[in-house]
Formats: C-alpha cells, sequence, structure tokens
C-alpha cells in the first residue's frame, strides 16, 4: 500500500494504518522475500545448482496460475502456449538429466 501510495499515486510514505495493512505488509515481506530466497539456498544445499536453477523458470508459471485462482484472471492462448512451453521444456530437461 505504501509503494502504491509514493510511486503511483505521488502521496507521502506513511505506515500501515491499521492492523490488516501491518499483517499484508509483513506476509508479503516474508511469503514475497524471505521465505522464496531461504528455500532457495536450502535447495542449493541438497540438489545440485543446475537443478535448482532450471525450477526458477516456474515463477511465471506459478504467478499465472495464482492469479487465475486466487484474483480470477483471465489468460490469454499465448499466456497459456508460453505455461505449455516452460512445462514441457523442464519435463524435456528433467528426461536428459536422468539419461545422463
Amino acid at each position: 500500500v505504501w509503494v502504491i501510495r509514493v510511486l503511483i499515486l505521488q502521496g507521502e510514505p506513511q505506515f500501515p494504518a491499521n492492523e490488516t495493512e501491518w499483517i499484508v505488509t509483513v506476509a508479503t515481506g516474508i511469503f514475497g522475500g524471505a521465505a522464496p530466497f531461504i528455500l532457495y539456498l536450502e535447495a542449493t544445499r541438497r540438489i545440485p545448482t543446475t537443478t535448482v536453477s532450471q525450477f526458477s523458470t516456474l515463477v511465471p508459471v506459478v504467478a499465472l496460475i495464482g492469479g487465475m485462482v486466487f484474483l480470477n484472471d483471465v489468460t490469454t492462448p499465448i499466456q497459456l502456449l508460453g505455461t505449455a512451453i516452460v512445462v514441457v521444456s523442464l519435463s524435456l530437461l528433467a528426461r536428459y538429466a536422468r539419461a545422463h
């Protein structure tokens, strides 16, 4: 909310005004920043880095699905095609890695 007020609406920076805004702000920091970074670092300790990095290509796919499920976003055919390309590419990479 603060970023929207400052960047989009050119308003004055201010702290969240109520408990709900604080909860959303903290949850965004944890689930949108800290948790993914910690999980990525933990994954690189347990799985080869090349494998972990391949899964970073799933970020737009997860964002698309999350938008459809939680925000009722409507997808375009090109978005669905892009999602299919990413998923098929990862599947082919996984098969190639197992074979070699």
